[in-house]
């Protein structure tokens, strides 16, 4: 739970909702990412129909056969011995469970810095989760035109000399 007691401290320090206190991160549009605190992911968890879904059930005891789960959160069978809820917060290994309201919020702060899929799956390993993850960084990553501009491309191979006839 060290992580967890690191995010409550850091998040402490931003119990203020109001859009003019929160601190902004600078990106490459120009606009402002909000940061994600403990708070706005507690608030998230609350306000998502997946995460109460798998509150409750979590609440009830989680099946043992996959077949039993609720077709919606069947993609956290694999990770069902893993799930735990800290602080009104559902997580898997200590890392909060990322709703789909936040997902693509946390990607572009995964992506802020344009490091390839490999970076951002293994800053995104140690600090969050949410199911088929790493399908979703890689297409977040595909997507960005910045890193598509930037991208070395291939070089041309080498000449290779025509073939010769074996006839005069």
């Amino acid at each position: 739970h060290t992580a967890v007691r690191a995010i409550n401290s850091l998040a402490s320090m931003f119990e203020d909702d109001e859009p003019s206190h929160q601190p902004q991160l600078a990106s490459l549009r120009q606009a402002p990412v909000r940061l994600i605190s403990w708070q706005r992911i507690q608030q998230a968890h609350s306000d998502s129909p997946l995460c109460r879904d798998l509150r409750s059930l979590l609440d009830s005891g989680l099946p043992e056969d996959r077949a039993s789960w609720p077709a919606n959160l069947v993609s956290f069978y694999p990770v069902r011995e893993d799930l735990d809820l800290i602080d009104g917060v559902l997580c898997c290994k200590e890392r909060p469970v990322i709703p789909p309201e936040l997902q693509r919020e946390a990607l572009e702060h995964l992506h802020a810095a344009h490091h390839g899929t490999e970076r951002m799956r293994a800053r995104a390993a140690q600090t969050i989760f949410w199911p088929n993850m790493t399908v979703d960084i890689a297409a977040h990553k595909d997507a960005c035109r910045g890193c598509l501009f930037r991208a070395p491309s291939q070089p041309a191979p080498l000449p290779v000399d025509p073939a010769q006839p074996d006839f005069p």
